[in-house]
């Protein structure tokens, strides 16, 4: 079964990673810079904790000084071109999923783009999760943490139980370079994908 349900994923993804490389979308400014701000990839992948899980009105404001106008392209569905790429993929969702949480902080918006936050997330798991480092993996899985679906809710715990130990592993030896998720966080979302949905 397990054999079976890569084969079918990997064909996929090879279906689509030639699709998209035909198309040779490059990564919009706005997505590098949304990509940088968050993950501090200078020089390797950092985890930005000043910006992450925080309260800070003066933050808030900053986000909705330079990136509200984004954040309602992405609920409006005006940035579906960013899906062909795999910064600007994740760039999206954190537009949609954590942006919209500061911006529209005890605002009904604040949950405007959950759906759409999941849907894009799945995209990326699915096509780039062996491009992804632990730190963009852990934000690719907070849409189902957000989600109100209980499958969702239970992929998302499955995916924590392997993400969260290996970034704290990776903590506890003081380094600073994250290396690409381990096979085992795909197969996990695979086979609950295939099983449950």
């Amino acid at each position: 079964l397990m054999i079976r349900i890569l084969h079918k994923r990997i064909l996929q993804k090879r279906i689509f990673r030639t699709f998209t490389n035909t198309l040779r979308m490059t990564t919009p400014p706005e997505a590098t810079s949304i990509h940088q701000l968050w993950f501090n990839p200078n020089p390797e992948p950092t985890p930005n904790l000043d910006l992450w899980f925080i309260n800070s009105s003066s933050y808030d404001e900053y986000l909705t000084e330079h990136y509200k106008h984004l954040v309602d392209q992405a609920i409006n569905k005006q940035l579906n071109d960013w899906e062909q790429d795999r910064i600007a993929a994740i760039a999206k969702v954190l537009l949609l999923d954590q942006f919209t949480r500061q911006i529209y902080r005890r605002q009904k918006g604040a949950f405007s783009g959950d759906s759409e936050a999941r849907r894009v997330a799945n995209l990326c798991w699915e096509n780039w999760f062996d491009d992804c480092d632990v730190l963009e993996l852990l934000f690719l899985n907070m849409p189902n943490i957000h989600s109100e679906d209980t499958a969702s809710h239970a992929l998302a715990m499955v995916l924590i139980i392997v993400i969260v130990p290996l970034v704290l592993f990776l903590f506890t030896l003081n380094t600073i370079y994250l290396p690409k998720c381990s096979f085992l966080c795909y197969l996990c979302y695979c086979i609950f994908v295939e099983i449950i949905f």
